[in-house]
């Protein structure tokens, strides 16, 4: 049976604090993350990704964490699997090439879930930097290539 194809479900560009605007497109940056985005170039944080499958898994958790509740992603995912991603690893979407920096999100040492390692955020989500200015649009195919 053939897998499902990777794809881009929601793409959001954060220009200042607590505010999110929704995209169809969006340029991506060499060295970079999403243009006109605040993070878009913080090392290692460029460009974050985020499994859209997180909200379900967060519904069902009896505790929810801080980050699960509060964290949002410029580039929501689905039918990526996150668990094969790797520093280094490629992810081809429309015409850029990401680079992943880091696979999962560190947790808050005063978050109430008591099981860190069940917190859907340290295995659900990628930070990344595009390799090169690019264009990517809603519902384009995610190709991975690990190192």
């Amino acid at each position: 049976m053939e897998q499902p194809k990777a794809n881009v479900i929601e793409i959001k560009c954060f220009p200042e604090k607590g505010v999110a605007h929704s995209m169809e497109c969006a340029t991506l940056r060499a060295d970079g993350g999403l243009e006109n985005d605040r993070y878009s170039h913080h090392e290692n944080r460029a460009l974050s990704l985020l499994d859209g499958n997180v909200g379900i898994i967060v519904e069902q958790m009896p505790i929810k964490g801080f980050c699960a509740v509060k964290f949002t992603a410029n580039l929501t995912t689905s039918g990526l699997d996150y668990s094969t991603l790797r520093e280094g690893s490629l992810l081809h979407i429309g015409d850029a090439t990401i680079r992943i920096d880091g696979v999962g999100k560190r947790c808050f040492p005063e978050c109430p879930v008591e099981e860190k390692s069940k917190c859907p955020l340290r295995t659900h989500c990628a930070f990344g930097t595009s390799l090169s200015d690019a264009v990517i649009r809603l519902h384009d195919n995610i190709d991975c290539q690990n190192p």
